[in-house]
């Protein structure tokens, strides 16, 4: 089991929004998801993370994602 609590940070860079550029700023980030260590050398881990965007030019507050990462243990 795998849980993730912090705060996100967003880089607002030039894109005009239809209102001179964006002024979002981060929030709360939260994360639960499984991970498993397979054939002794590779791990895996699937997420759900939400995020908190203040101010977001798209009108949404929140952002959702769903990731999966794989990696290999050299030691």
């Amino acid at each position: 089991m795998v849980a993730r609590l912090g705060k996100n940070f967003v880089v607002n860079d030039g894109t005009d929004y239809n209102s001179g550029g964006s002024k979002a700023d981060g929030g709360a980030y939260g994360a639960v998801g499984v991970g498993i260590e397979f054939l002794s050398s590779f791990q895996g881990e699937l997420l759900y993370s939400i995020s908190e965007v203040k101010d977001n030019p798209t009108g949404k507050d929140n952002v959702e994602m769903v990731s999966l990462t794989l990696g290999y243990n050299l030691w």
